[in-house]
């Protein structure tokens, strides 16, 4: 599984400005799906992958996250992964 976060002026992408802020491959999950625990009740844990961009990063008006792939059968076209939330925080 992978992902991309693009920054741009447009909703559309058509004016040009997108640029590619990171791509992170082979992205660790901090809390798997593991099937034989699926119907114990615990606590509620979440996953989280956290990046820092570096100094200089462009900010546009807008920004895309692309995630590609998928753990469920590992193959590389797979039907993806659920993304409940996602920001993109300033310091």
């Amino acid at each position: 599984m992978n992902f991309t976060v693009f920054l741009h002026n447009s909703s559309s992408f058509e004016d040009g400005t997108a640029v590619i802020a990171t791509v992170q491959t082979a992205v660790e999950v901090s809390a798997p799906y593991n099937k034989t625990e699926s119907s114990m009740v615990v606590p509620y844990m979440s996953n989280t992958t956290s990046v820092e961009l570096g100094s200089g990063v462009w900010s546009g008006r807008f920004a895309t996250l692309r995630v590609q792939g998928s753990r469920a059968d590992g193959a590389e076209n797979a039907t993806g992964c659920t993304v409940a939330e996602w920001g993109v925080l300033g310091m």
